[in-house]
């Protein structure tokens, strides 16, 4: 009766993480990118968080610097599997970022590729000509 009982157990929770795991792949990219994540800076120690909402805002906070903007995420994929990304900055609070750099970034766009190896992990690619990327941390 003890193996019975066990195998019931084991099928159960076997069915129960497969299903966890399928569940995972089932968001969209924008679905994954949205919410908050970061890196640090090792020289000098600083967080840099970005934040991605679902009504295509976008704010990035560096030490003292707070821009924000929107952002435009492609479903369609590059060949090599990346998401294309555009940020547009509309506000800066000209304020010291995590480089020690003070600009004024309004009006700028940025293009980037980006990919998800798993929902709390972002790569973003400086160029589609490189294989360097920044690891950003879901927060």
């Amino acid at each position: 009766m003890f193996k019975f009982i066990l195998f019931i157990v084991i099928t159960v929770l076997n069915f129960g993480c497969a299903d966890k795991e399928n569940n995972v792949n089932t968001l969209t990219a924008e679905e994954t990118l949205i919410g908050n994540w970061n890196f640090f800076y090792v020289e000098p120690d600083c967080e840099e968080i970005w934040e991605f909402g679902a009504d295509k805002d976008f704010k990035s906070t560096s030490l003292n610097e707070v821009v924000t903007g929107i952002y435009s995420l492609s479903e369609i994929t590059e060949e090599n599997g990346k998401l294309p990304i555009e940020i547009e900055i509309q506000n800066d609070n000209l304020q010291v970022d995590c480089r020690g750099n003070v600009s004024d970034d309004s009006g700028v766009k940025t293009n980037f590729l980006v990919e998800f190896p798993d929902q709390n992990t972002m790569h973003r690619y400086f160029n589609e000509n490189t294989s360097l990327y920044l690891v950003l941390k879901r927060k």
